[in-house]
């Protein structure tokens, strides 16, 4: 190898980057998606994949079924195209010394493709289950929800067998249409 040249390999084999960084030239970015450390980014939205900050409100939504939902969306770096993911919310209620878990499901999804090495998926579904939780008449996830913490988590993994796991604390909200803590069946987004 002629002195000044660096070499910069990505496999999918290895799923990973090797360099030589014998000198000071630059090296050139790695456009092999395996190079791209797998990593999964929470979100919302029902068409498109925004990203959701720390602390931010999850809206519980009642669906047209008369259930109720917190509408969640992901981004993932270095996965795809085909993914499956679980999606889990534990619930951090002052009365329990443990997180509850109040939804938990699972999907197979074809990415889209907006992201260099990996894509999005929005309009994925969190269905609350709050059974165990009721409390007499309370029996509802607006009643008994809003405004406790929440823990969403996601884990991905995609057909080659990489895998990421993303988690974001936020805090479940009522719908604004919901005013009073009920909303007729039928007001899906």
């Amino acid at each position: 190898m002629p002195r000044g040249t660096r070499v910069l390999a990505c496999s999918w084999m290895l799923g990973a980057c090797t360099a030589d960084l014998s000198d000071d030239t630059a090296v050139a970015p790695c456009i092999d998606c395996a190079c791209v450390a797998p990593a999964v980014e929470i979100g919302d939205g029902t068409t498109t994949h925004v990203p959701a900050v720390p602390d931010s409100p999850a809206t519980m939504v009642h669906g047209p079924q008369g259930g109720w939902h917190v509408l969640t969306s992901v981004g993932l770096d270095g996965l795809g195209p085909l993914v499956g993911l679980h999606l889990t919310i534990d619930a951090d209620l002052p009365a329990h010394e443990a997180p509850v878990r109040v939804s938990d499901n699972t999907y197979r999804v074809l990415l889209t493709a907006d992201r260099p090495c990996g894509g999005s998926y929005a309009g994925m579904y969190a269905y609350l289950d709050v059974g165990e939780l009721a409390d007499g008449e309370r029996d509802t996830p607006p009643e008994l929800l809003e405004g406790v913490p929440l823990l969403v988590t996601v884990v991905a993994r995609d057909d080659d067998g990489r895998t990421a796991t993303g988690a974001l604390r936020r805090r479940a909200a009522l719908d604004p249409r919901d005013a009073g803590g009920s909303a007729a069946p039928g007001t899906d987004r």
